[in-house]
């Protein structure tokens, strides 16, 4: 499952030199920089949406309009060519399954941040699950490390404090 916390909704892997990619290359040489602007707007609109998708309905259009400052009729027009004409090897830049629209190369590309994010956080539960307690007072609540550390530090600024006056 996507995270969109403020953290991590700001990254997605882009090549610096995607201007150059054969399909980004028919859609400027159709739209311009607009429609570059359209294709990747939308890029990064599909990276905040939950599975990297967006529903497609009635008021999609619009919507994506309005975000874009496009012309609905325009906009639609661009994002039907990128998931129509704009391909190569069979794949296009993005894909209208009807159901939802989406981008199959940020979702490969994401799937694997995801998974290292997976991994990640599976190891660091892994470890705090398997940290040793420094202090348990019987009553089930125990005390750690870094809580202990923490107090530790503030008595030290504190008798600092108390000394400098």
């Amino acid at each position: 499952m996507p995270k969109t916390n403020e953290k991590d909704a700001y990254f997605f892997s882009h090549d610096c030199n995607a201007r150059n990619d054969p399909k980004i290359l028919a859609l400027r040489s159709v739209y311009g920089a607009e429609g570059y602007g359209v294709y990747f707007m939308l890029v990064e609109i599909l990276r905040e949406q939950p599975e990297y998708r967006l529903s497609v309905n009635k008021y999609i259009w619009n919507t994506l309009a309005m975000q874009m400052q496009v012309e609905a009729s325009r906009l639609e027009q661009i994002i039907t060519d990128c998931c129509t004409e704009f391909a190569e090897n069979g794949s296009t830049l993005l894909v209208n399954d009807g159901e939802y629209l989406y981008s199959a190369s940020l979702l490969r590309r994401m799937g694997k941040v995801d998974d290292i994010s997976n991994l990640r956080r599976e190891a660091a539960q892994k470890r705090w699950k398997n940290q040793p307690c420094k202090a348990d007072d019987g009553s089930g609540a125990s005390t750690s490390n870094a809580n202990a550390e923490q107090t530790d530090a503030n008595k030290r600024k504190a008798k600092q404090s108390k000394e400098k006056q």
